[in-house]
């Protein structure tokens, strides 16, 4: 709610905005990009998850150490068996042991994960590492 001066230098001129400064929330950002559209996130296909890049404002959000790469929680069915074990706002390190990078890569490799078959998973809960076990639907 602060409002702040930014100065912005275009083609030589420069110009002073006053923008106000608001927190973002992990349930608001995961609400404006369900409201985007499919392109919102990547599904862990078979698990009821919905998975987003880790950004700098997560990092920050979720005081990860920097530098901190995969894939975070947004959103999960409450149906899937993943709901035992996940929450939003999980932070994915690893699957199966191999770390990803982000959404994509930790989409992919829950993908490959044969349905009915349980795997491992590092994440980052509440600054914490933890493993937990998944099964696919």
């Amino acid at each position: 709610g602060t409002t702040v001066p930014v100065k912005v230098i275009r083609q030589g001129q420069e110009r002073t905005f006053s923008v106000r400064v608001e927190e973002l929330t992990l349930e608001a950002e995961a609400n404006r990009q369900a409201d985007a559209g499919p392109s919102g996130g990547d599904t862990g296909a078979g698990f009821g998850i919905t998975l987003n890049n880790v950004t700098p404002e997560i990092v920050r959000q979720f005081e990860l150490p920097a530098g901190t790469r995969g894939a975070v929680v947004t959103d999960i069915d409450p149906e899937s068996p993943a709901a035992r074990s996940l929450q939003p706002g999980d932070v994915i390190l690893q699957v199966a042991g191999k770390p990803v990078a982000n959404a994509t890569e930790a989409s992919a490799a829950l993908r490959a994960v044969p349905s009915g078959r349980a795997v491992g998973l590092r994440i980052i809960r509440r600054g914490q590492e933890q493993f937990v076990t998944v099964r696919k639907g």
